[in-house]
């Protein structure tokens, strides 16, 4: 049998494995090509959640809500992060009172440079780093319509009413606002818990641990909180940190420094947003999960 040249043999191996390599960069090209996507439909927003069917991210970010096209960091109404891949479901705790009475909001895909975790956007002196997904030459943003809440509140609307007759027995409490949190016990399975009342002396935020270690680690979820009484406080939570965890804790933070932006945890920024003491100790409750 007639031997094959070996520079012929040579050649051919060198096709093959060209051809590899080939196929190879094709795959590696089409896994970078992550098409940013967001799939969000109209829906009614007095629970103070917005569910964001699907969104879908080249690397981490943020899915952030505005309440106006403007998209400038005044008319953000809230934000969640979101990981690179397909994220479903994504609940973005939003503040209700600011959007009033808006038929239309935004979602915009953010993404997370700098410091990781922090959406480094309108966060007072710090640099604006979390620019906005830009895909085919366009930021990643989709409409969705909401529906009137006002239905609901109307009928609490009267409840403050008797302060305004009752001026002397009133303001000599307000003075002396003592820090409390009421919640109950419920379950996490819609990746929100319901604070049933917060009262704090000063602005600060509701702070979910899943240990009483409190160590940043331990954090699951947080809320801003306004001074004086906050009912029904909604606090997006992560469920995949918190397992079988029979007990969670909530505990009050003040918000000190640069305002509306916890700086707990938040990278390299100094921890500016301690606990709220009261009598010589932090103002924390337990409650049990299901």
């Amino acid at each position: 049998m007639k031997s094959q040249n070996p520079v012929v043999a040579g050649l051919k191996l060198l096709v093959v494995v060209l051809t590899v390599a080939a196929f190879m960069s094709v795959a590696v090209v089409q896994a970078a090509a992550l098409p940013n996507q967001i799939v969000v439909k109209s829906q009614e927003i007095s629970s103070g959640i917005v569910v964001v069917e699907s969104v879908t991210a080249a690397q981490d970010g943020w899915i952030v809500i505005y309440d106006n096209t403007g998209f400038t960091a005044g008319e953000i109404v809230g934000y969640a992060p979101v990981r690179q891949g397909a994220n479903t479901n994504v609940k973005v705790t939003i503040d209700t009172e600011r959007i009033g009475d808006q038929s239309t909001l935004w979602a915009r895909l953010h993404v997370d440079n700098e410091v990781k975790g922090l959406l480094e956007v309108g966060q007072g002196d710090l640099p604006e780093n979390d620019g906005p997904v830009i895909q085919n030459g366009q930021p990643v943003v989709t409409a969705f319509g909401t529906a009137s809440r006002f239905a609901a509140t109307a009928e609490t609307a009267p409840a403050p009413a008797p302060v305004v007759t009752r001026p002397v027995k009133t303001t000599k409490p307000a003075a002396a606002l003592l820090n409390q949190i009421v919640v109950k016990s419920q379950g996490l399975s819609s990746g929100v818990i319901v604070v049933e009342s917060v009262t704090a002396a000063q602005d600060g935020w509701i702070v979910i641990y899943k240990n009483p270690n409190f160590t940043v680690g331990e954090i699951v979820g947080y809320a801003p909180v306004r001074q004086g009484t906050n009912n029904n406080v909604k606090v997006t939570i992560d469920t995949g940190r918190i397992g079988d965890q029979p007990t969670l804790w909530a505990r009050l933070h003040v918000d000190n420094e640069v305002k509306g932006l916890f700086e707990v945890g938040q990278g390299d920024l100094p921890e500016n947003d301690g606990p709220g003491i009261q009598n010589g100790q932090p103002v924390v409750v337990t409650f049990g999960t299901s």
